[in-house]
Order: structure tokens, then sequence, then C-alpha cells
């Protein structure tokens, strides 16, 4: 995706809701560029978002899942997890590899429920089931195997971080010029690495 304009990183709680934005636009460069300027700590765990989504896609397979999801308390990584902005994720996961061990609260059904505690990676798990069972539709096969190595991505950064490109190295500074301004470079080396791992799938999805 391309990155947007050349335009001025406005202050205060504007500055999230321009965060917030760059998630939502899949911008990778745009998340990358705010790190450069010395503005990730926006990024980071103490910046948190609601929001809510139906889970049921046209031609899904997972009848069983509930369809909706209400998330309270969440962080970027998981609204980028949520809403398939997968550059964003990545994007986020270099800036500051700390939002793998972060939670949210999240209640699913659309009449509530009771409230239970999540990471990114336990997410990115309901879209895969969720993404799963219909080969015949193109665009859901495509959706799940991006959530499939998304959830892969995840689970080698909590399990064997020091196995992961970019997100060992100890500084934004560090960890942003090593990824380099290319989104699908980057995801390629995250997915490579978790592949590398897992054996191409993982045994916990």
């Amino acid at each position: 995706a391309a990155g947007r304009p050349v335009t001025e990183v406005p202050e205060g709680k504007g500055l999230f809701s321009f965060a917030m934005n760059l998630v939502q636009d899949d911008d990778y460069h745009g998340l990358l560029e705010l790190a450069r300027c010395g503005r990730a700590d926006v990024l980071g765990r103490k910046h948190r978002c609601g929001f809510a989504m139906t889970l049921m896609p046209e031609g899904s397979a997972a009848t069983t899942l509930p369809t909706a999801l209400r998330v309270h308390g969440g962080s970027m990584l998981h609204y980028a997890v949520c809403i398939g902005t997968f550059r964003a994720a990545a994007a986020l996961l270099i800036i500051n590899p700390s939002l793998l061990h972060d939670t949210c609260k999240v209640c699913v059904g659309s009449n509530g429920g009771k409230e239970q505690t999540w990471d990114a990676l336990e997410l990115a798990h309901v879209f895969c089931e969720l993404y799963s069972g219909n080969d015949s539709d193109d665009e859901i096969r495509s959706m799940r195997e991006m959530y499939e190595k998304c959830y892969r991505i995840l689970e080698l950064g909590l399990m064997l971080p020091k196995k992961m490109p970019f997100l060992n190295l100890p500084t934004v500074e560090e960890r942003v010029a090593a990824a380099g301004p290319f989104a699908e470079r980057a995801m390629g080396k995250l997915i490579e690495a978790a592949d590398r791992v897992s054996g191409g799938r993982s045994s916990s999805i």
C-alpha cells in the first residue's frame, strides 16, 4: 500500500487519532515515519482504544463462532489484527515489540457476555477460525492465509523472540533501520522466520 502524502503531524489528542488512521490505512511507511520523528510513544502500551465489529463474513464456514466482538482497552496492535491491516501490524511490532505481551478485554456475542482477557495471538486465532473451511472463495482463503501467517509471527514473537528479525534489536531506531522502508520485504522476513521455526504451519492453530 502506498503511504500518505506529506502532512503535518498533529499534537496532543489529535496525534492518537492520526496514528489510528495510519493503522486503518495499513500504512507501514507512515507508522515507521512516526517513530523516526520521535512519536513512537503514541503507538505504545499506554494508549488504548475500543472498538466493536461483526465476525461473520459472507461465505464463511465458521458457523459456531459468535457474530460480534467488542474490545475494550486494546492496543493499536489488537486493532490492526482485528481489522486485518497486516502491514500496519508488522510496523507496530517493529516499533514496539512489547505489544506482543499486551492484553485487552474482549466480549463476544451481540448481547454482551463474560469479559475475557486476550492478547493479539488469541485475537488472531479467532480470525484464523473465522476464515477457515471455505476454499472455494478466493477472498476468504486469502484472508485465512494472511491470518495464519500473522498467527505464526505473533506466536514466534511470544515464544522465541530472539529468533525474530528486527524485533530483537534493543532500540526503536535500530529496529526501524533494520526493517527498512518496504513493507513487503519486512513482512517477508518475519514470515520466513516464523515458517522456519514452525515448519510452515503452526501446530497451535
